[in-house]
């Protein structure tokens, strides 16, 4: 089951309809490298890849699809005391199209955090941007 956009330009409705997926074969690969640097910093980095091949129907059509993909993330972390942790997390996702709609390279940038009551409250500073387009046929 897959779940895809109609918009209506008169209306200014966006709806998302869903179909079964007659066909789809996909696959990833992941690789992490985990480092300990020192006793306060630790360096994570991760790269996955994807391939999807399927037919995914859009209205009255099925198209026929081949998408290869991958995202980046890294994470690193200096842990410091009275509970506070900095820590630097970026995530880079590379560039995909599903049928109408188009993922632009996105950016996930996490900058610190501080745990409270005993570590059972824990706040974080976040920044994200992605860009979807919607593509008009």
């Amino acid at each position: 089951m897959t779940r895809y956009p109609l918009y209506d330009p008169k209306t200014n409705v966006l709806q998302y309809l869903g179909a079964n997926l007659p066909y789809r074969k996909f696959a990833s690969v992941e690789v992490a490298f985990p480092i300990k640097i020192s006793k306060w910093w630790s360096l994570n980095s991760q790269f996955t890849g994807y391939y999807n091949d399927e037919f995914r129907p859009y209205l009255d059509e099925v198209f026929a699809l081949k998408i290869y993909n991958y995202d980046v993330k890294l994470n690193q972390t200096f842990t410091l005391t009275k509970g506070y942790t900095f820590n630097v997390f970026v995530t880079y996702e590379s560039k995909r199209e599903i049928v109408f709609m188009l993922y632009n390279p996105g950016i996930l940038l996490t900058f610190g955090s501080k745990s409270w009551l005993d570590n059972k409250l824990n706040t974080k500073l976040s920044f994200i941007t992605f860009l979807i387009l919607m593509i008009s046929g």
